[in-house]
């Protein structure tokens, strides 16, 4: 069978012409591609480009450090050694770090990768040396519009950076972005951790006033001891070597110089800090990562909650159940936070799956705002596709198909309740249904759209009764 362009038949002959009836397809839109901003090492340098806020595509902690560097050294690490005239070692080491820089991006990074993430985008606001502005931020997050593809909004090192002012203003307006967009979510940390839970959990709320867009943010607690290790120098580690008994004077070398006198306990001072000293993180870039994981391996209507962290040791506060319930449920402003919690052989889990907008019924759960986030997204440009073609109803006819087909493809999936497609979904296009004459002559098609989300099982409720057995 010979194929041709219809109209240009040259000999006699069979000529197949292939029309297809089925209409365009929708490719999911990606959904969980963040977006780290954060001061870095370098900003494109080493690849002859200049990286400062602009947004870079990356894949690997290799891709980082080719275009971004690495973290930046520890200055503060101490090592505090027992040991007798002779040099041998009396009691344990014990390592310590004063002031660890705040600057977190690298590790934040590491901490995305491990739990699930694949690629990301960076925005760098400066250099580490730089002193840390709010207008730094607020140019990060104006330039992070330039990037469509951004699907969430991360700044894992803000909250240590900025005071809490600053800090909760940037939320605000990292809120309102998402809201306008409709195509991005933020992830919050909270500022300034108090010994005192709730009071933590009272200045985040009194904190961030900004209110339109809760819905489309959701906030994380508490911090995270990671399993990463502080990037650092030997010449610029403190040993301080103490004779307990006394014979000897005390003194004070740096971890190079331990090396050359004593090879074998520079080891053990290495092995001291490498396993004692961690960088303590805050949560949301670890739940960057669950949320590529979980949409990866089940869909982005799949709440990422009840899911394990990796790379993480420990947390820095352990919240009760009893606590949590002030943490889940603000009566007043709605402003509900996901605790990360430790439970006993399972690990430390997420267990949470709200949004900054708790009292909304609609947009409550965290899969279903990015769901829609996902299902518009994804819907968007092929529908921009048909503009300016003619209105009428081969073209609507075209477009409900178009969505009708790509909500089938979620039912099937799993994503929408019903135990058939018309309980699961509608779609309505046409002149008398969704348009009137009046719309019809100013040229606008009209889309109409119901879907029934899956919403996630956050209450589950056991009623048990005793059953009586007659005397």
């Amino acid at each position: 069978m010979a194929k041709s362009n219809p109209g240009q038949y040259s000999k006699p002959g069979v000529y197949v012409e292939e029309l297809s009836v089925l209409p365009p397809t929708v490719p999911q839109a990606e959904t969980a591609l963040p977006a780290f901003l954060g001061y870095t090492q370098m900003a494109g340098e080493n690849a002859g480009i200049n990286l400062q806020g602009v947004p870079r595509r990356i894949s690997s902690m290799g891709e980082y450090e080719n275009y971004f560097g690495t973290a930046a050294k520890e200055k503060g690490i101490q090592l505090n050694l027992q040991q007798s005239a002779t040099g041998t070692p009396t009691g344990p080491i014990q390592a310590t770090i004063h002031d660890p820089n705040p600057k977190l991006l690298y590790y934040s990074l590491q901490a995305f990768f491990e739990n699930g993430g694949s690629s990301c985008f960076v925005i760098s606001l400066g250099d580490l040396d730089q002193e840390p502005q709010l207008k730094d931020y607020q140019d990060g997050l104006l330039a992070s519009t330039k990037e469509a593809r951004i699907t969430l909004l991360c700044f894992p090192d803000a909250v240590r950076l900025l005071g809490e002012k600053d800090y909760y203003q940037l939320m605000g307006e990292a809120m309102l972005q998402c809201s306008q967009l409709r195509s991005r979510f933020l992830l919050v940390d909270l500022q300034s951790p108090k010994a005192d839970h709730h009071e933590t959990l009272n200045q985040f709320r009194n904190g961030l006033s900004q209110e339109e867009g809760l819905g489309f943010a959701a906030a994380y607690y508490p911090d995270v001891i990671s399993r990463l290790d502080y990037a650092f120098e030997p010449e610029e580690v403190t040993v301080n070597l103490v004779d307990p008994t006394g014979r000897s004077n005390p003194q004070t070398i740096s971890l190079k110089e331990l090396k050359d006198i004593n090879n074998a306990l520079y080891f053990q001072c290495l092995s001291e800090i490498q396993s004692t000293l961690k960088p303590v993180l805050p949560p949301s870039p670890f739940i960057a990562g669950i949320y590529a994981r979980v949409d990866g391996s089940r869909g982005v209507w799949k709440a990422p909650a009840n899911v394990a962290l990796q790379t993480a040791q420990a947390l820095k506060a352990n919240i009760t159940q009893r606590e949590q319930e002030q943490f889940n449920v603000d009566t007043v402003g709605g402003k509900s936070v996901n605790v990360i919690r430790q439970f006993p052989g399972r690990g430390i889990l997420v267990w949470g799956a709200r949004t900054l907008a708790g009292n909304d019924n609609e947009w409550r759960y965290v899969p279903v705002r990015r769901f829609m986030i996902m299902v518009e997204s994804s819907l968007r440009e092929p529908l921009e596709r048909m503009g300016f073609e003619p209105n009428e109803a081969k073209t609507w006819i075209r477009a409900k198909a178009m969505t009708e087909n790509f909500f089938m493809q979620l039912w099937r999936s799993g994503a929408l309740q019903g135990q058939s497609p018309d309980e699961a979904f509608f779609v309505k296009c046409g002149l008398g249904e969704t348009m009137t004459q009046n719309d019809f002559w100013e040229g606008r098609m009209i889309l109409e759209m119901g879907l029934a989300v899956v919403k996630p099982a956050e209450f589950l409720i056991l009623r048990l009764t005793q059953k009586m057995k007659a005397p």
